[in-house]
């Protein structure tokens, strides 16, 4: 790490910037949206390689960098520095704007790189050949971080710069999606689902949760012991039936996104209990919905069924709405990734005008002309830390309590004295149910409200299959992160305590930083894809308009989810890249006749139709023994009222009384 407050490369000289023409020689500060098409990539000799280094200055500040070998002998040195006119800027959390800096020498010009004054850190033979544009998109997903973007000395400086280069590199050709890997683990997830024990007493299902207590509360005519068992046979069918059905997709998705060999078990953890949790809030709907036309106690009225009913499935919508406690470090909401793994060479490549940019928030870095703020900034540190050596040699203890801090519900623990009166045998049944709808309607309007992490409703089945899973499918094919992830941990230990040494921060919360921001950067990696820019007219990420003012949708090459799809709409929409009047867009998958048609920018209506292109049908039936899905809500609301009327509510039919919708038939 440099604890420089400028620049420590040796060729840092303005004079030695790249000029169009010149070449491609001369170092050029990275910035997106940057053109391919011309310019400083356009003018490299070669841009490929299969090995790169990750050196470190001996002496004076220890700038960190990266030197990517290229294939016909030249090197291309790539490095971060802070800006020379906004040094101090880089001791504040927000940094200054970051010098990310790349020059290519050629075979003869060896001497004028300065690595004689640098040792290696790592050296890194990859078994594919890897393009400039590959390091160029991992240095865009830092640009694309609101935080990353910036320098700070404390942790976005050269080392984590060159670091992150190096990680997302090697997780590169790392292959973990293998289809024999993914379908061992299915195999071995159904066999433990299978293996799920009947609630007996000495089950560890015995002690149910909160949620089936409830459950067996409204409909006591399925308390018993044997309708627990039928209970918990129906939960382990809907299991193989959604945990099988697109499970594949959802394993290779999961593995992708992650950076570290040692976080796939706790990954698929979480996606186990994902899953689990859908199936148990479905299940349970489909249970009341059908209790209604099993109860035979005619004594009872129904508008005391109909309130029952009404509980239970208010209760389903709390627990479907209500997110439980997550590992941070799983970011199970980042937006969808296409395969990262090369297989040779990169030809399409050529096919890029540039490299797009996404910012996600406007700049909020200060530049030099905010140097007073910055030590206003310096000196309420320094007042705090003399403060803070002033209370700990009094022997005094200091309680700060957030200003914003929140009380948060815990669902499970009022559930819990809720559900206890609910089962009291003597109180009257009306009285329960009554009290029972207050308590739940105040419960609801309760925010923040979380589950805890051990008392969700569909704990007990996890705690029955999880700790039989491993990841030994992908250890085997895996056995170098024994050895490259300690190395790397060890390494960020190293970091972390010589910042600690420099008073910038804690050794744990930087290490720990590290290995968070890392991952997020490894996740917001994208291509770009090709289109073709022979007419007239603008073309972005998501939309191309050509010069007749015809706007056309570009689709990636594969969505492989109704969730992606809806991500890709919401990125799409919300780019900036139309006119806010334009109301129509000609879709870039649609050939032949259906090329030239038109359809509504809404984005129910642009989900149906990518959806039917790439054949997501993200909606199943309810009811275990039919294997129907549908592209649409509507489609499956149909299909409940003809194939299963008894199941089909009030809700399914006042919206759709009969016939084709609007879009459906623009669609059809």
């Amino acid at each position: 790490m440099s604890f420089w407050l400028g620049s420590s490369a040796p060729c840092s000289n303005p004079s030695l910037a790249w000029s169009m023409g010149n070449g491609g020689k001369g170092r050029i500060l990275i910035k997106f949206p940057l053109p391919l098409d011309n310019g400083w990539y356009k003018e490299q000799p070669c841009t490929a390689f299969r090995c790169f280094q990750h050196r470190k200055e001996r002496g004076g500040f220890t700038h960190e960098f990266i030197v990517l070998e290229l294939l016909d002998g030249s090197i291309c040195r790539i490095e971060r520095m802070g800006d020379p006119d906004a040094r101090f800027d880089a001791l504040s959390p927000r940094g200054s704007v970051a010098h990310d800096i790349a020059q290519c020498f050629r075979p003869d010009e060896l001497d004028q790189a300065c690595l004689d004054s640098s040792e290696i850190i790592a050296k890194v033979e990859l078994p594919y050949e890897y393009d400039l544009i590959d390091v160029l998109k991992i240095c865009r997903a830092i640009h694309e971080g609101e935080e990353t973007r910036n320098y700070t000395l404390q942790v976005f400086n050269c080392y984590f710069f060159s670091l992150a280069i190096q990680v997302c590199l090697t997780r590169l050709v790392a292959d973990w999606e293998d289809q024999e890997s993914s379908e061992r683990w299915i195999f071995q997830i159904n066999k433990e689902i299978a293996a799920l024990p009947n609630m007996s007493l000495n089950s560890p299902l015995r002690d149910r949760s909160v949620i089936f207590r409830v459950y067996c509360a409204l409909f006591p005519g399925n308390g018993n012991h044997d309708s627990e068992n039928r209970l918990l046979e129906d939960i382990k069918t809907w299991l193989h039936f959604w945990i099988t059905w697109g499970i594949k997709r959802d394993v290779e998705y999961r593995i992708n996104n992650t950076l570290w060999h040692s976080t796939i078990d706790s990954g698929l953890n979480q996606l186990v209990e994902d899953k689990m949790k859908k199936v148990v809030v479905n299940f349970l709907g489909f249970r009341s919905l059908s209790g209604l036309f099993t109860l035979n106690d005619l004594k009872k009225t129904s508008a005391l069924i109909d309130l029952k009913l009404k509980l239970m499935l208010d209760l389903i919508k709390l627990l479907d709405t209500v997110d439980m406690p997550r590992d941070s470090t799983l970011n199970p909401g980042c937006r969808p990734l296409r395969s990262k793994k090369i297989n040779g060479a990169n030809t399409h490549h050529q096919a890029l005008p540039e490299l797009s940019f996404n910012e996600s928030q406007p700049e909020a870095t200060r530049n030099s002309q905010d140097f007073l703020v910055d030590w206003k900034w310096i000196a309420r540190q320094l007042w705090a830390w003399l403060l803070q050596i002033t209370v700990i040699m009094c022997g005094v203890n200091l309680f700060a309590p957030r200003k914003d801090s929140v009380m948060c519900s815990m669902l499970d623990e009022q559930l819990e004295s809720m559900t206890k009166e609910l089962e009291h045998p003597k109180m009257a049944e009306h009285l329960k149910l009554e009290r029972f709808s207050k308590q739940l309607n105040a419960l609801s309007k309760k925010k923040p409200a979380i589950w805890s992490r051990n008392s969700n409703p569909w704990i007990d089945i996890c705690h029955c299959i999880a700790p039989r899973l491993s990841v030994n499918s992908w250890t085997a094919a895996s056995k170098e992160n024994e050895i490259y992830e300690p190395n790397l941990y060890i390494s960020f230990c190293s970091e972390a305590r010589e910042v600690e040494g420099a008073w910038l921060g804690s050794a744990e919360t930087i290490q720990s930083e590290l290995i968070e921001t890392l991952s997020r950067v490894w996740q917001s990696i994208r291509d770009d894809p090709p289109v073709d820019l022979s007419g007239p007219g603008y073309c972005g990420r998501f939309f191309f308009t050509n010069g007749a003012g015809e706007t056309t949708l570009i689709l990636p090459e594969r969505l492989s989810s109704s969730e992606e799809v809806k991500v890709f709409i919401s990125d799409a929409l919300s780019s900036g890249e139309i006119d806010k009047g334009v109301r129509h867009v000609k879709c870039s998958l649609c050939k032949n006749k259906r090329a030239a048609r038109i359809w509504e920018i809404k984005p129910s209506n642009l989900e149906r139709h990518i959806c039917t292109h790439f054949g997501i049908k993200g909606y199943k039936c309810i009811v275990p023994d039919c294997s129907m899905q549908f592209t649409t809500k509507d489609q499956w609301k149909k299909h409940i009222e003809k194939k299963h009327p008894a199941l089909a509510g009030p809700s399914t039919k006042e919206k759709h009384p009969g016939g084709r919708g609007r879009n459906e038939q623009a669609h059809g």
